[in-house]
């Protein structure tokens, strides 16, 4: 080996001695350190006995803070934002705004050293209460022309609580599974309740009585066929009465219920006694595992309805 060769590698073994020395060190000697993480999340806990007493918070003055944690240098790569907890207890608030003292903690051997704030200001009023549809929907990307065939549910409507305006931009209540599991099959589940609006988004401070839904579902797949309209008219009045009418509706159904499937029938649409405009809200004969679809949107029959014209007399010769 040349001189340079053994120079070079000396070098080597040197930097190497003296990292490993620096590590030694820093975590023997001075393992600690502090850590800045940002966007942690400010959970508000004690909605439900708040509800309890009929007020709901309208808002929140901070829906996410820093927070610095003074910690083990080794421990930097498995602390994350989602492991600090900062939450807010509402449970004895009043009406109008609040200041609560935040609770926050981070994982066992951190230590909080400082964060954004101490205090939030919470913003309550007098709640309100309303009624909404219960959905099953998939949470992940599923394939088109497939959702969840859900075949029981424990409540088909369930009780929102909270601030007028937080139920304002409440669109649907929903459980959410993953596609995959469906595709093996029907089953049983029980899933959390949550209040979305017309986004998809979830909505704040929307307390959901139950706050559970246990159901059967499988993969149930999408079909658009044929719609018989039922219409009858018995008059025999001086109106005419016409109508226009959807002539497809979308459902679903398994595989099997969909096999030979190809026409719905509606109810009995009676307009023997319109005697104005007017659109009929369709209701369907559905045949056995057949459903609607999530995204239903209701169809109607539009009727119209003209009076006839009345046939004038013939003149005689005389001008009678």
């Amino acid at each position: 080996m040349a001189k340079g060769d053994h120079t070079a590698l000396k070098m080597l073994v040197a930097v190497l001695v003296s990292i490993i020395a620096w590590a030694y060190v820093v975590y023997n000697h001075n393992p600690m350190t502090n850590i800045r993480y940002t966007n942690v999340p400010v959970r508000v806990v004690g909605e439900d006995a708040l509800a309890d007493r009929g007020y709901g918070v309208k808002g929140i003055s901070y829906d996410e803070i820093y927070v610095i944690l003074n910690q083990k240098r080794v421990d930097c790569g498995r602390i994350s934002s989602s492991n600090i907890s900062v939450t807010a207890d509402v449970s004895e608030a009043v009406e109008g705004d609040n200041g609560i003292s935040l609770d926050i903690t981070g994982p066992d051997g951190t230590q909080v050293v400082e964060s954004e704030t101490h205090s939030i200001t919470v913003q309550v009023e007098e709640a309100e209460t309303m009624s909404a549809e219960v959905y099953v929907l998939y949470a992940d990307a599923a394939d088109e022309g497939v959702e969840p065939l859900v075949t029981k549910k424990s409540v088909n409507k369930a009780t929102i609580v909270g601030a007028g305006s937080s139920l304002d931009s409440v669109d649907k209540v929903v459980a959410y599974i993953n596609s995959s599991e469906t595709a093996a099959g029907p089953r049983s589940y029980t899933r959390d309740l949550v209040a979305i609006d017309a986004n998809g988004k979830p909505v704040s401070h929307a307390i959901i009585y139950p706050e559970k839904l246990d159901f059967n579902a499988e993969q149930g797949y999408i079909e658009t066929v044929k719609l018989n309209v039922n219409v009858v008219d018995r008059s025999n009045d001086g109106y005419e009465r016409t109508y226009e009418a959807p002539d497809t509706v979308t459902v679903k159904g398994s595989k099997s219920s969909l096999e030979g499937l190809s026409s719905i029938e509606t109810d009995l649409v009676d307009i023997t006694y319109l005697y104005e405009d007017a659109e009929i809200e369709l209701s369907y004969d559905l045949p056995e595992g057949i459903y609607l679809t999530n995204d239903f949107q209701p169809q109607v029959v539009s009727v119209k309805v003209t009076e006839k014209k009345k046939e004038e007399p013939e003149k005689t010769d005389d001008g009678n």
